[in-house]
């Protein structure tokens, strides 16, 4: 149990907050660039999860995959990305 765990939980639902917000507002203008803010902020949602749960010493499994499906929503952020980088 580490405090630098659960402010690590606080700043990444709070860093989360924004691409969330903006996914909300872009669902109808663009529903490309929603679904990579959405995709965004649950990745940093989730990662903020997985700092809550080692803070709390669940168990190594539940962290593991906390952590596994963070990585795994980064990694599809960054493939839904790639074909829009060059757009405007």
């Amino acid at each position: 149990m580490s405090v630098w765990a659960l402010l690590s939980f606080g700043a990444l639902v709070a860093a989360g907050l924004p691409p969330a917000y903006f996914a909300f507002r872009l669902r109808r203008s663009d529903p490309s660039y929603a679904a990579l803010s959405l995709l965004f902020a649950a990745a940093l949602i989730i990662h903020g999860t997985y700092h809550l749960l080692e803070f709390l010493s669940w168990s190594q499994t539940a962290v593991f995959v906390t952590e596994t499906l963070s990585a795994a929503l980064l990694l599809a952020f960054a493939l839904a990305y790639w074909p829009q980088r060059g757009r405007t």
